[in-house]
C-alpha cells in the first residue's frame, strides 16, 4: 500500500499553486519568445537511443533511461531536447535562420539515492539554427537576460565565455583526452591545489601552467580581455578572447552591461559546445538556472550543416528563485460558487454560461446547506455565491453578480 502513495526518487508532483505558477511562467516566456519570432515546437518523449549515441560521451549515455521497442530496437526517454531539435531541423529550410522554442520535460537516469538531482525536469529553451554568427549569439544572450527580467528577477548574472580559449591553449600540451578531461574537471571545481599538482605531474611548460592556474580568476568585466590576451602568445586563444570581447561590447551597447559577466574558466561541455558558453544565476538561489551556448558540431551528426546556438532554463529552479523573491502568486479563488437543488437545470446552465462568457470562474459545490456554502466561501475567500432553489436564483453574497 505504501508504494501506491509514493513516487520513485527524483520524480515529483506539481501541486495546484506550483502548477499555476509554472503555467504562468511558461506563458510569459512563450509570449516573449514569440515576440522575437521564435516558433513553439514539441518533441516526442521517446527517441531511438542512436539519436544520442554518436553525440554523447559514455558517462552521459549511462544517464539515459532506456527501454526496448516491440521490434527489439533500443529506445530512450529524451535526455536533451536540443538534439531532438537538430534531428527535426534536418527537414527544415536551411537557407534561413530557424528560431524555435519549447516547454518540455527531460529525463536523466541515476541509481544513486543520495543525489538531490531530479530524474525528470521541466525545461524552457530557445534554439537559433542557421549561420547567424556573432549577431545570433548577441540575440540569444539578450533573450536569456530578457527571460530573467520577464520572470521578475532583478539581481542576476548571465556569464559568457568561449571555450575555444582553453581548447587552443591545451592543443599543444601533449595531454590525451582522458588527461584533458581530468584537468577540465579540476579547473571547473576551482581546485587550485589539485590543478597545480596535476600540471607538475604532467610536466606542463611553465608559461602554459601559469595561464591554466589562473583560468578561474579570468572572471569579471572588461578587465578580463586585456588580462587574458597578455598571458599568451597563442593566436587562436587571443582570437577567442577577441570574439567574446566583441559580444560583450555589443551587449553593453544594448544596455545589458549590469547583467553580464565574462568567465573564461567556464569549461562545461567541451565536447558539446563549440565556442560561446552561457550560464545564468540569480542572487536569490545559488544554483545555475540557465545554460547553453554554441553547438555547431551537433547538426552535422544529423546529416546537415548548420550553425546553432541556444539555451535552456531549468523551470523548477527558476520558480525557486522567484519564490525566494516573493514573485510567485497564489492560485486565484473562484469568482462565484453556487449550490443547486436541480429544480431548474436549464436556468442553471444558461445563467452559469452567461457568467462564464464574461470571464468568471463559476463552480458548483455539491452541498445542500446554505450555511455550509457560506462557511466554505469564507474559508476560501470567495466573494460571490448564490443558490438555485425551487427553480429560482437566490443571491446569498449580498453583492450583485
Amino acid at each position: 500500500m505504501i508504494k501506491k502513495v509514493k513516487l520513485p526518487y527524483g520524480f515529483q508532483d506539481f501541486l495546484p499553486d506550483e502548477c499555476y505558477n509554472k503555467n504562468l511562467l511558461e506563458l510569459k516566456l512563450s509570449d516573449l519568445y514569440k515576440n522575437y519570432g521564435y516558433l513553439k515546437i514539441e518533441t516526442p518523449t521517446v527517441e531511438y537511443y542512436d539519436t544520442f549515441h554518436d553525440v554523447y560521451r559514455p558517462e552521459k549515455l549511462k544517464k539515459m533511461f532506456k527501454l526496448t521497442d516491440s521490434d527489439g530496437s533500443l529506445l530512450a526517454l529524451r535526455p536533451d531536447i536540443t538534439l531532438q531539435i537538430c534531428r527535426m531541423s534536418s527537414g527544415l529550410d536551411s537557407n534561413y535562420a530557424q528560431r524555435l522554442f519549447y516547454c518540455e520535460n527531460s529525463f536523466e537516469y541515476s541509481d544513486s539515492h543520495d543525489t538531490a538531482r531530479s530524474r525528470e525536469f521541466a525545461q524552457i529553451g530557445v534554439e537559433l539554427l542557421g549561420n547567424s554568427g556573432s549577431d545570433g549569439e548577441a540575440e540569444i544572450v539578450s533573450l536569456a537576460i530578457e527571460s530573467f527580467l520577464c520572470a521578475g528577477l532583478e539581481r542576476f548574472t548571465v556569464e559568457i565565455g568561449d571555450n575555444r580559449f582553453f581548447k587552443s591553449l591545451i592543443a599543444d600540451s601533449g595531454l590525451n583526452k582522458a588527461e584533458t578531461d581530468e584537468l577540465t574537471e579540476l579547473i571547473n571545481k576551482k581546485d587550485a591545489l589539485g590543478t597545480e599538482m596535476f600540471l607538475q605531474r604532467k610536466e606542463i611548460p611553465d608559461e602554459l601552467s601559469y595561464i591554466l592556474l589562473r583560468l578561474p580568476s579570468l572572471f569579471g568585466k572588461e578587465n578580463v580581455f586585456s588580462q587574458a590576451k597578455s598571458m599568451t602568445s597563442n593566436n587562436c586563444a587571443k582570437s577567442a578572447v577577441d570574439h567574446i570581447e566583441k559580444l560583450y561590447n555589443t551587449l553593453k551597447k544594448k544596455g545589458y552591461e549590469k547583467y553580464i559577466s565574462v568567465d573564461l574558466g567556464m569549461l562545461n561541455g567541451l565536447d558539446y559546445y563549440s565556442g560561446l558558453v552561457i550560464k545564468g544565476y540569480s542572487e536569490s538561489l545559488g544554483l545555475c538556472l540557465l545554460d547553453g551556448g554554441r553547438y555547431d558540431g551537433i547538426c552535422p551528426s544529423f546529416g546537415f550543416e548548420s550553425g546553432a546556438v541556444g539555451f535552456a532554463i531549468g523551470t523548477k529552479r527558476l520558480l525557486f528563485a522567484m519564490d525566494k523573491l516573493g514573485k510567485l502568486k497564489k492560485t486565484p479563488p473562484f469568482d462565484i460558487v453556487y449550490i443547486s437543488d436541480n429544480s431548474n437545470e436549464a436556468l442553471e446552465k444558461n445563467y452559469c454560461d452567461t457568467l462564464r462568457s464574461n470571464g468568471k470562474i463559476v463552480v458548483r459545490q455539491f452541498m445542500k446547506d446554505e450555511s455550509e456554502l457560506i462557511e466554505y466561501c469564507a474559508q476560501y475567500d470567495v466573494k460571490n455565491f448564490f443558490a438555485i432553489k425551487n427553480g429560482k436564483i437566490e443571491i446569498l453574497s449580498g453583492e450583485k453578480i
